[in-house]
Parts: structure tokens; sequence; C-alpha cells
């Protein structure tokens, strides 16, 4: 099963975060979108409101986006 996972700006290809997601991912199947090229400047609540599914992963090192995240998958879960 492939996973949809949402790469911030400021997470992409040459960042730590990034490489601690590869460690950590392994050999899993993931259809990556890069924010940074397909949406450039997106304000955090349409990456909430129009891009982030239930089971996709958000990859970010913003914090108050991370928190966010984290409230609307308890919104989804019950």
């Amino acid at each position: 099963m492939t996973r949809r996972v949402i790469v911030d700006e400021n997470a992409g290809p040459g960042t730590k975060l990034w490489q601690q997601f590869q460690q950590a991912a392994g050999d899993g199947q993931y259809e990556y979108v890069f924010l940074s090229q397909s949406h450039r400047g997106i304000p955090d609540v349409e990456i909430l409101d129009k891009l982030l599914q239930p089971g996709d992963i958000l990859l970010t090192g913003d914090c108050v986006l991370h928190m966010q995240a984290l409230e609307c998958r308890r919104r989804y879960a019950g």
C-alpha cells in the first residue's frame, strides 16, 4: 500500500528531518507531495483543509502546523 507524504517547505530533501524520515521509512512505498514545488506558499489552514487526508503523513518542522494537524486527526477519529 502506498502512503502519501505531504512534505512541508521546511522539511524537504537536504534537511535533517528529511534524512530522519528516510531512515525511519525503510522500504515502504510513498507518494511524495512537495509543497515547495506544487503549492509554494500555501497557508497552513489550506494544507489542513484541502491537502491533508486521513492516513497521510505530514512531514514538517513547523511546531504550530504539527499541533494543528494533530487536532485535525482527533476530529477525524471521533
